[in-house]
């Protein structure tokens, strides 16, 4: 038996499957998926380092600037939820291309 063939002869035990045992495909599709992540939670990081910045420059009050960041989270959730709920109702294609009309 090859490592290979062990390794997939593990997976089917019940565990959950590690990373070595997916696919090129699936390996391919989880850095996809966590560099998206990634990318995703990049976005309010940087908010966070240019908040003081942007209270300086546009003269706003630290709570307006909090109010900000907690909008920000806010609709990041409202958004997940309606990109699921549109993902559902008309399919994962039609909801990406919503979301991203310029692709």
């Amino acid at each position: 038996m090859t490592a290979h063939e062990r390794r997939h002869s593990r997976a089917a035990g019940g565990r959950p499957a590690l990373y070595f045992d997916l696919t090129a495909d699936q390996r391919k599709a989880f850095w996809a998926a966590y560099l998206g992540w990634t990318l995703d939670g990049f976005d309010y990081y940087i908010l966070s380092l240019l908040l003081v910045d942007v209270q300086r420059s546009f003269t706003v009050s630290s709570a307006l600037a909090g109010a900000l960041a907690t909008v920000t989270l806010m609709f990041r959730v409202l958004g997940g939820i309606g990109a699921g709920i549109a993902a559902d109702r008309f399919g994962p294609q039609a909801a990406a291309d919503a979301g991203d009309p310029l692709r």
